[in-house]
């Protein structure tokens, strides 16, 4: 743990004032991730599963607009394949992070709040998978909040243009940019329970006849 921590924290800036502008603060927030990442990766290689932390800048390629970048979609595709492939190929395990990508120069940036799920989306993206599944604290996607209203109905179908259709009248489904880039891709999206996996959840992918149930 110690040598872990050194690893992450010799990035800090000397003692003294310190002006956190938007560049340091995004290199500084990403340390939970990093450090996340390489634990978990240990705790695999423990149970006998072999994986490796990777960090997401090494191949998000993104613009210079710190806390809220946006990622350059061929760029990462092209670096994220060169990274990501070879070790699927090889039955290695990466641990990628999350909320964090880099400029072209290889300062690291954030991609803002609530990014995981697009985190997760881009990494579907890049390795070509047929399905994401997103992990979240509720048993799926809802007609209403279920923490708010009891008698919110658990959607066990939709179609992205459904999925859209509920983000667009406020629902908190995804993170806004999910939806198009599985659409794009035709991928699979899954909305799941953390603490309940045995739940099937919301299935969101291509339009099948029946619809929203």
């Amino acid at each position: 743990m110690q040598l872990l921590a050194r690893d992450l924290l010799h990035e800090t800036p000397k003692r003294g004032p310190v002006t956190v502008d938007p560049a340091l603060f995004d290199r500084l927030a990403s340390f939970g991730e990093r450090f996340c990442a390489r634990l978990f990766a240990a705790a695999l290689n423990k149970l006998g599963i072999v994986a490796v932390p990777v960090v997401s800048s090494d191949f998000v390629l993104t613009c210079d607009t710190f806390q809220k970048a946006k990622p350059h979609l061929g760029h990462t595709r092209e670096r994220g394949r060169e990274v990501l492939v070879p070790l699927l190929e090889s039955g290695i395990v990466p641990v990628v992070t999350g909320f964090i990508g880099a400029t072209l120069d290889g300062r690291i940036t954030t991609l803002g709040r609530n990014s995981s799920d697009f985190s997760g989306a881009l990494i579907a993206h890049v390795v070509d998978a047929e399905e994401l599944v997103i992990w979240t604290d509720v048993d799926g996607i809802f007609t209403a909040s279920p923490h708010e209203i009891a008698e919110a109905k658990l959607l066990h179908e939709l179609s992205y243009d459904e999925a859209h259709a509920l983000a667009a009248s406020g629902a908190k489904v995804l993170h806004p940019h999910v939806l198009p880039l599985a659409a794009e891709h035709e991928m699979t999206v899954w909305v799941r329970n953390t603490f309940k996996p045995h739940l099937r959840g919301t299935r969101i992918g291509p339009a099948q006849n029946g619809g929203a149930a």
